[in-house]
């Protein structure tokens, strides 16, 4: 079973990317861009600074994406200040009535989250049956539940 589940989590992983991506090719002028800074920083070693002094390369990324997106109308100063409005200290408090308020965008999502679910069950029960061989036996049903909590959090 468990090489049947590594090609699923691979699609929901592939999935996952692209989603990530399209936001990227949505705005070509600023993406693109940002995606070759990506590679050239990060991958290609190409260093910018002045004198002792290096940029770091997200800082770079973020600056460069972010300029982009004024210079081509992107970015509007109407959602910049509407951002600044919910930017404040909240404090904590219990929302369990807004906890499943917008569960119906779950469904969007469903394609990427149940093959990393079924990949993620699958890795755990195969460190336990490894551990178990090694001569170290873990209870399986705290394990599970405590793996499913941490990929909650």
């Amino acid at each position: 079973p468990a090489g049947l589940m590594v090609p699923i989590a691979g699609i929901g992983f592939a999935f996952l990317g692209l989603e990530q991506l399209s936001y990227s090719i949505a705005a070509p002028i600023v993406g693109f861009n940002t995606i070759m800074w990506v590679y050239l920083g990060w991958y290609s070693g190409i260093k910018l600074g002045w004198g002792k002094f290096r940029c770091p390369e997200a800082l770079m990324i973020i600056l460069i994406g972010t300029v982009l997106g004024w210079i081509t109308g992107l970015n509007e100063s109407s959602v910049v200040s509407d951002a600044v409005d919910v930017v404040k200290w909240w404090g904590p408090k219990w929302t369990a009535d807004e906890m499943f308020e917008d569960f119906d965008l779950v469904k969007d999502y469903l394609g990427i989250i149940i093959p990393i679910g079924i990949s993620a069950a699958a890795s755990t029960l195969m460190c336990l049956v490894s551990a178990k061989e090694a001569g170290d036996p873990y209870p399986v049903r705290e394990s599970m539940i405590a793996d499913g909590l941490g990929t909650c959090l």
